[in-house]
């Protein structure tokens, strides 16, 4: 893990608005000048070089709130450049990546074809545990499968598939 300034150094320096999650430098220095946004976009998340380190800024602006750095944060929104206060909340590796959305090639998130069977198959893994859920005859059947075993390990932190609720799960196990 990086090793961050004193609070009091990144304070003297950054200026943080927690309802924007926009930061803006305090001071003038190579490439900057006062009241500039701070920050550039890399691979989504916005990182801010203090002291020749590039820092992340949604860790910046929980630091600066809360006088902390957690070992995890999340984007409720998923919006990795959306770094206002009420958008981030502490969490572990497994409520992260619960917050994930499916791979690109995928329509649900935990719903896989099993080409051998002919069927979708749905499972989801929480702290390292994979849970299968079953064989199904349609990705939507897989789909709420999934939904519902999120939301029992997950709660709040459960990306759910968009995906109609209120059918019957079709179990083909």
């Amino acid at each position: 893990m990086k090793t961050y300034p004193p609070l009091e150094t990144i304070k003297s320096i950054l200026d943080y608005d927690p309802d924007t999650g926009i930061f803006r430098w305090k001071v003038t220095g190579t490439g900057r000048k006062v009241s500039q946004i701070a920050g550039g976009n890399g691979q989504g998340y916005v990182s801010i070089r203090i002291n020749y380190e590039l820092l992340y800024a949604h860790r910046l602006a929980w630091y600066i709130t809360y006088g902390y750095l957690p070992k995890e944060l999340d984007h409720i929104n998923r919006n990795k450049s959306d770094n206002r206060i009420c958008n981030l909340r502490e969490c572990n590796r497994s409520q992260n990546l619960a917050n994930k959305l499916p791979y690109e090639n995928r329509k649900y998130k935990g719903v896989y074809f099993d080409k051998r069977r002919g069927k979708y198959q749905s499972q989801i893994k929480h702290n390292n545990k994979q849970y299968y859920l079953g064989t199904f005859k349609t990705s939507e059947a897989a789909a709420r499968a999934y939904n519902a075993k999120a939301l029992e390990l997950y709660g709040e932190f459960a990306l759910l598939n968009e995906v109609d609720q209120s059918e019957q799960l079709l179990f083909e196990d």
